[in-house]
């Protein structure tokens, strides 16, 4: 999945223990979903806006990134807290680059 790899790239420039810390909080969150996945616990729109997000993270778009991952906080929260929270530690990330 795309998402490991703006995880991964997203190592190169860390610096600090605020930036280590909220990667950690980010790699917690990709391992919850995998589970997710794997069990069959995710639907097809939250999968759609999941792949919106890759997306926007890949092309830098950092505004529409943030619309869907509070989206995902406004509608899949219950369900999918484990790794949603993740998501905007990952665009905090990635906006430092």
């Amino acid at each position: 999945m795309r998402i490991f790899t703006l995880i991964s790239l997203s190592v190169v420039t860390l610096t600090s223990p605020q930036d280590k810390k909220q990667l950690v909080m980010v790699r917690t969150g990709y391992t919850a979903l995998q589970e997710k996945m794997r069990a069959n616990e995710v639907d097809a729109g939250v999968l759609a806006k999941l792949t919106a997000f890759v997306e926007h993270m890949a092309n830098r778009n950092f505004p529409l990134a943030t619309a869907v991952q509070t989206d995902l906080v406004n509608t899949a929260w219950n369900e999918h807290k484990e790794w949603v929270k993740g998501l905007k530690n990952l665009i905090q990330l990635a906006n430092r680059k």
